[in-house]
């Protein structure tokens, strides 16, 4: 009886009082600019998907980076804009690259980077990183010279681009990079 009582009761009190709504959360995350930075990027290595029949018009290509047994595919281009070079690379788009996703042994990385003791990386990324990584070397060298206020951008997906993160520091002039972009990418363990 009580029950049948307390209920309706329960019910007109919480229908008669105002509901209070939790104050606002502040807003955390990411500016505007550096969205549209990011965005801008992504669509920069999307397009390298799309191989040679890709231009962008507000950056021009400097240089094709390729690599026929491993298929990494990217560019260096150069945005007159931000005073950038920019590397992009294609991520996973052909079978060869499948059993290097998968090769997740832990590759010793201080070979290429001395300065790194003890550090690894993903197995397959790093080998494919080095089948390409003396073409990366001697265009980021060339344009350089070119552009030697050019701070260096590194973008791109999976594949070898996941090794960005250390990829980074493998690049000559590396206290000169502005930023690394990465989309999905593997970590370097240290």
């Amino acid at each position: 009886m009580i029950a049948h009582v307390f209920f309706p009761l329960a019910l007109a009190i919480a229908a008669a009082t105002p509901v209070m709504a939790a104050p606002p959360l502040p807003v955390q995350g990411i500016s505007q600019d550096v969205f549209n930075r990011l965005e801008h990027f992504n669509k920069v290595a999307m397009g390298t998907y799309a191989g040679d029949n890709c231009t962008i018009p507000s950056l021009p290509r400097l240089a094709t980076i390729y690599n026929a047994t491993t298929e990494i595919y990217g560019w260096l281009l150069r945005d007159d804009a931000t005073k950038e070079l920019v590397i992009a690379f294609r991520g996973t788009a052909s079978p060869i690259n499948r059993p290097q996703n998968l090769n997740w042994t832990l590759a010793e990385i201080s070979a290429t980077q001395p300065l790194c003791h003890g550090c690894k990386a993903h197995g397959g990324y790093y080998l494919v990183w080095l089948s390409v990584m003396d073409q990366v070397f001697s265009r980021i060298r060339e344009a350089k010279k070119q552009y030697p206020r050019y701070s260096l951008v590194v973008t791109g997906h999976r594949s070898v681009t996941s090794s960005r993160p250390y990829k980074i520091m493998l690049v000559p002039n590396s206290s000169q990079a502005s930023a690394v972009l990465s989309h999905r990418s593997a970590r370097l363990i240290s």
